[in-house]
């Protein structure tokens, strides 16, 4: 146990190493490592990256770490989803954008370019059905190495985040052959009890097909970031 004060990322890059290393023991299976707000740190994925290269033969271990915005502007990232988001109205008085943001990071000599699946909300009309004076907007991300599309993305990290025994068929992922190379299967969802965290895979694949590693390289001059608030 650690104390109440303690950072929830201290010790997590060395404890993640000794994890992954650990579990390579026990199966080849693909692995997804989901992470919370908390740690949302280029050092783990430069963990999960290095633990990739060192067990090049073995299946990918990929990441799915919810982005902490810290202080990102609402009204900014609104503003990026009007001219790049694919909107929806899931209900009166509420719009969601859906898109992908690319961005490129450095650690230690390395460079990591990464992908960030967002999701902005815009809710003119609140829960009650009485119309707002100033919209309620609502920014949340989450940085992935999987290559499936957005909504099976946020899918699986509400499937993450929600009870084991409210998790039903709606909450898994439903993405179409498109997510998948041609040729595969559509994705399948894993038993709840796999190591790590559940994840999904193509039918009929020893590997994650799906999706690809992250870009990782010796730094080099970076190619820039899209978005309106993108750090490196």
């Amino acid at each position: 146990m650690r104390a109440g004060s303690q950072h929830c990322q201290k010790g997590t890059p060395a404890f993640l190493a000794r994890v992954l290393g650990r579990a390579r023991q026990l199966t080849a299976a693909p692995l997804l490592l989901r992470l919370d707000g908390g740690n949302d740190a280029i050092e783990n994925i430069a963990v999960v990256e290095a633990h990739n290269e060192q067990h090049a033969q073995a299946t990918s271990v990929h990441y799915l770490i919810k982005w902490n915005p810290h202080q990102e502007s609402p009204e900014q990232w609104l503003a990026y989803a009007e001219e790049h988001g694919d909107w929806s109205e899931p209900l009166l008085g509420k719009r969601v954008a859906l898109f992908d943001v690319f961005e490129t990071r450095t650690r230690d000599g390395y460079e990591y370019s990464l992908r960030r699946v967002m999701r902005v909300s815009e809710r003119r009309v609140d829960k009650h059905g009485q119309q707002l004076l100033v919209p309620e907007i609502e920014i949340e991300g989450s940085r992935t190495s999987l290559w499936f599309d957005e909504e099976t993305i946020i899918a699986l990290y509400a499937d993450h985040t929600a009870p084991p025994s409210s998790t039903t068929a709606s909450s898994r992922p439903t993405s179409t052959s498109s997510a998948c190379p041609r040729g595969s299967s559509p994705p399948t969802p894993w038993s709840s009890h796999a190591l790590c965290s559940p994840t999904t895979s193509c039918a009929g694949s020893a590997k994650l097909v799906c999706s690809a590693r992250t870009s990782r390289r010796i730094n080099a001059p970076s190619a820039g970031a899209s978005g309106p608030c993108c750090r490196s």
